[in-house]
This record gives structure tokens, sequence and C-alpha cells, in this order.
């Protein structure tokens, strides 16, 4: 098991301030009917804007996936993230729903881990 305390982060003071910067000055840009459904909405549903994922200030539903709208020009994507796939939908502007992609997720291992698990691997061989 590899302790979380011990391990370099992997962004640096300085790139992580550039990054809060970059996102309080778009945030002056996200739409007005944006930032009050915001207010409305569980933590697990929200907006991606100029490619920055926004989120609901209420308590999440533990029980419903992750949904993010993103306005297109003639349409809106939905994606739909739950623990093991991760959909798009597409809604066109008569207000049909298809799917767009479909994917299975993966579960994320620790970096050191995936380097300890492909060792054992070579270790066997």
């Amino acid at each position: 098991m590899v302790d979380i305390n011990t391990t370099k982060p992997q962004i640096t003071e300085e790139e992580l301030q550039y990054e809060y910067n970059f996102f309080k000055n778009e945030f002056k840009y996200l739409k007005g009917y944006m930032k009050k459904n915001l207010d409305k909405m569980p933590n697990n549903k929200g907006y991606i804007y100029n490619g920055i994922q926004y989120y609901g200030k209420c308590k999440a539903n533990p029980k419903h996936p992750l949904i993010l709208f993103e306005k297109l020009e003639n349409s809106m994507l939905i994606h739909e993230i739950t623990e093991y796939t991760y959909k798009k939908f597409e809604k066109d502007d008569n207000g049909k729903k298809c799917i767009f992609s479909k994917s299975r997720r993966q579960k994320r291992l620790l970096r050191e881990n995936k380097h300890k698990n492909r060792n054992d691997e070579n270790k066997k061989d």
C-alpha cells in the first residue's frame, strides 16, 4: 500500500496558482443562467463550459451518476459517468436524445502501484 502523504505532488504550487487564476478569469464568462442553476444543482450534476467543469453547490445524490451538460452550436452533449461506464448522449434542437458514445472505465491505480504490478509480472516470466 502506498502512503499518499509521502508521494510527491503531481502538480507544483506555481502550476496550481496558474490554473486557479485561469479558472477565476474564465468564471467571469460563465452564463448567468448556468450560475443560477449551479446554486440549485446537486454536486454530481453540472456544466462543461469553455473546457472547464463546473459542479452544483448542493449535496450530491449518492445513488445518481455524475452528469455534465455541454452546450454545442446546434446540440447539447450530456456526459454520464458512473463507476464503470462513461456515456455521451447528444440532444438536438428537437429534444431527441441518442447515444453518442459509450465506453468502459477502468479503475485507476496509484502510479507506484502500477510500476510495482508490472515488475511483479516481469519477475514471473
